[in-house]
């Protein structure tokens, strides 16, 4: 089924959350697929793995892409649950996601969903 313009399938919500252990934050499994399939998406995931919430603004200049395109994709994955909006504005992986670096020696951050295990700095994303 796609959309009738683009040739993209077409999303479909779904409704109700995914369970998460506790203390982690809620993520929809459902959702994570569509939200991983476009770069900007990673990126973003990418830049907030470092660790402190950035704003819109930020992100875009990290990305070097417009704040709308930023604003778009930051939405996408709030509805997901796989980032959340904190204090003024700022946006951030929830820390029960954040499973720290994969090693000091390989300067990995990882990331854990529990359905998806993402991994950023190692070279291989």
């Amino acid at each position: 089924m796609t959309d009738g313009t683009s040739g993209f399938p077409k999303r479909v919500a779904v409704a109700g959350k995914a369970a998460a252990g506790a203390g982690r934050g809620v993520a929809r499994r459902e959702e994570m697929g569509w939200c991983l399939g476009h770069e900007v998406r990673w990126r973003i995931l990418e830049e907030l793995s470092k660790g402190g919430p950035l704003m819109v603004v930020e992100l875009a200049g990290a990305l070097g892409v417009e704040q709308n395109m930023v604003s778009k994709h930051i939405r996408v994955l709030l509805e997901a649950g796989m980032v959340v909006r904190g204090q003024a504005g700022m946006y951030l992986i929830p820390a029960g996601f954040l499973a720290g670096e994969g090693g000091a020696a390989s300067g990995e951050r990882v990331v854990d969903y529990g359905a998806v295990v993402l991994r950023f700095g190692s070279g291989n994303c």
